[in-house]
């Protein structure tokens, strides 16, 4: 790296001392000589030059008695690959200057069309070239080393679905290895059904996207299936990514296993289908509300029936709780659900006088309990038609 105040140091390596000097000439041309250039004569002592350290740039001739061609690059970038080369050379040949680029040279310079301006230019911009490639270099390493250490699989596809790049955390996850993955395509690792679900989802992500819209990450939920025949479940983020032709190119893939997540779930599901069933079958109405808003939030089919609602419909979730109440009552049902049951938490017993919903006048004896309901505070009133006890009882205080 070029330091302020210091040299570049530079490795000239050239057989023709006629070639040689006309290079010091050049470096001689340029104020100040911020240069410090040593010069051999063969490979060999380039190498061992090299091997000291200390060289910012090389200046490589690829016609040298102990070595031919590109073979002279390649043993340069074995022992000394950070080192920028700039390869000089008596032919104009677009082919051999495009193979040196592509071999790690950094530029590729005709011996006949050099000049001073040239050749500083040139090893500056081959000291910039190396330094990004460097770096560019350094962060893949650092993101292929996270790729391959994750728990999660990373994995790249190509637009007909078949395994490009897949991280090692794939023997875990399904027991192939990733060489056995990259002779597979997606198709072979999920279910039918999961497979079927993904076509459709990704077809319709498909025909939507743009390369000039930005959509985030497609989120699947899917069923795969283990080398050893087995199934597992694994959330999928999928990105797709477009090439300069503004083309779908590749997919990039992200699968986490859910597997005990899904039965928790599923195991939550079916003990509120229990809990639904035993709230259907009880002999009670049951009501919650939610403690803020006042509104109902579930109403099972027995208190949907005794207030005129349809069960199916489910028409009462969402009307406002006063809304059932006879206004003379609604101070009463305000104060117990608000202060008593929400506020001081205390289980209360209310009778009240209620309204349906083709406006009967009907009696209720409701027991209110504060609770948690899909993740808010709410009321859960258990509540009981008591119209016929109450006409009752007036008959009796009228004898």
């Amino acid at each position: 790296m070029e330091v302020e105040g210091e040299k570049l140091r530079i490795l000239l390596i050239e057989d023709n001392p006629g070639d040689a000097r006309l290079i010091k000439e050049l470096f001689a041309e340029v104020d100040g000589a911020p240069f410090d250039l040593e010069h051999v004569d063969c490979l060999s002592k380039g190498l061992a030059r090299l091997a000291q350290g200390n060289i910012d740039v090389i200046l490589l001739d690829l016609s040298l008695p102990d070595s031919q061609g590109l073979d002279s690059l390649g043993k340069i970038n074995a022992l000394a690959s950070k080192v920028p080369v700039v390869v000089l050379s008596g032919l104009s040949d677009e082919t051999l200057a495009i193979s040196a680029v592509h071999q790690g040279a950094q530029d590729y310079l005709v011996k006949g069309d050099v000049e001073h301006n040239l050749l500083v230019r040139s090893i500056h911009y081959a000291m910039e070239r190396q330094r990004m490639r460097q770096e560019l270099l350094e962060s893949e390493s650092r993101y292929r080393l996270l790729a391959d250490n994750v728990a999660d699989v990373i994995w790249t596809a190509n637009m007909k679905w078949q395994i490009t790049y897949v991280s090692p955390s794939i023997k875990r996850l399904l027991g192939y290895t990733v060489e056995e993955m990259k002779r597979m395509a997606i198709r072979d690792i999920l279910t039918p059904d999961s497979l079927k679900q993904a076509g459709k989802l990704i077809r319709n992500q498909m025909d939507i996207m743009t390369p000039r819209s930005q959509y985030p990450s497609l989120s699947l939920t899917l069923e795969y299936v283990r080398k050893d025949g087995s199934t597992l479940w694994a959330e999928v983020m999928l990105s797709f990514l477009w090439d300069k032709d503004r083309k779908l190119s590749e997919v990039l893939g992200v699968t986490r296993e859910i597997t005990e997540r899904k039965k928790a779930e599923e195991a939550l599901r079916k003990r509120e289908q229990d809990y639904l069933i035993l709230l259907e079958s009880t002999h009670d109405s049951i009501i919650v509300v939610d403690a803020e808003t006042l509104k109902v939030v579930f109403a099972n089919r027995r208190a949907a029936l005794i207030f005129g609602f349809d069960p199916v419909l489910h028409d009462g979730v969402g009307v406002n709780l006063l809304d059932f109440v006879h206004p003379e009552d609604r101070e009463i049902a305000i104060k117990g659900f608000v202060e008593d049951v929400y506020q001081r938490e205390r289980r209360q017993r209310y009778d009240v006088r209620a309204k349906t919903k083709d406006g009967r006048e009907i009696w209720v004896s409701a027991i209110a309990t504060r609770i948690e309901f899909q993740g808010r505070v709410a009321v859960l009133l258990s509540l009981r038609d008591v119209t016929e006890a109450r006409r009752m009882e007036a008959l009796e205080s009228l004898k």
